[in-house]
C-alpha cells in the first residue's frame, strides 16, 4: 500500500466517525427536546461553563 491509499483509508475512517457523531448528536437533541425545557436549560448552562 502506498501513502495515497493509506491517506484515503484514514480519511474514510474519519468521515465514518463524523457521520456516526452527527447521528448521535441529532439523536441526543431529539431526545432532549422530548424531555422538555429543563434539560435544554441545563445544556445551555453547561455550554456557558465550557466557554468561560
Amino acid at each position: 500500500m502506498n501513502i495515497k491509499e493509506i491517506g484515503m483509508l484514514l480519511r474514510d475512517k474519519v468521515l465514518v466517525k463524523c457521520r456516526i457523531n452527527k447521528f448521535k448528536i441529532s439523536f441526543y437533541l431529539c431526545h432532549f427536546k422530548k424531555k422538555g425545557a429543563k434539560s435544554s436549560k441545563l445544556l445551555k448552562l453547561q455550554r456557558k461553563r465550557k466557554i468561560s
